[in-house]
């Protein structure tokens, strides 16, 4: 089982752009409102819904877990990893 790592920005966009990865956006709505990102390959999961939703997220790409500041997205990568969703 792969581990969790922190990204920069920079290594986000080239997996991203290069290498199949799909980002997992946990904000809640009213920041999701507020800063959009533009980002064509997103999965949008509150943090209060993740784990009734996770069924939503591909099993075949790497996930990049993000939100406003950073905090609670290693949470919620550890999550799918635990249950095996993705890589």
């Amino acid at each position: 089982m792969d581990h969790l790592k922190g990204l920069s920005s920079k290594e986000a966009f080239t997996l991203l752009c290069h290498g199949g990865a799909v980002v997992v956006d946990i904000r809640p709505k009213y920041e999701i409102n507020y800063r959009v990102l533009d980002i064509s390959k997103v999965y949008l999961l509150a943090l209060d819904t993740y784990k009734e939703k996770f069924s939503e997220i591909p099993k075949d790409k790497l996930l990049i877990a993000v939100d406003n500041v950073g905090l609670k997205s290693p949470e919620v990568a550890a999550f799918f990893l635990n249950k095996d969703i993705h890589r």
